[in-house]
């Protein structure tokens, strides 16, 4: 769980990167789903990951995001009965 708790935290920073420099938040899924867009290639962010850990970055507005990180063998993107191993929701 430290390594999502670590990840999690690291999606923050790269998330203020890409706001103050582009103007917005974005959202997505890491590893790439091949549907959602891809959290690892938007934000640049490559973390030390575990195989059994999915990141979900959604709810993005103007000033606010949220992170989850859940186990890979629950439900697609953390939703349904997700085990979830640490979530935050961020804002300006």
């Amino acid at each position: 769980m430290g390594l999502a708790v670590e990840n999690v935290n690291s999606i923050r920073l790269f998330q203020e990167d890409r706001k103050l420099y582009e103007g917005t938040y974005v959202a997505g899924v890491y590893p790439s789903n091949g549907t959602d867009p891809d959290l690892g290639a938007l934000l640049n962010w490559d973390p030390r990951n575990e195989d059994d850990i999915i990141y979900v970055v959604d709810q993005v507005t103007a000033d606010s995001y949220r992170v989850t990180a859940c186990e890979t063998n629950a439900a697609l993107n953390c939703g349904g009965t997700a085990k979830i191993l640490h979530q935050g929701t961020f804002s300006q």
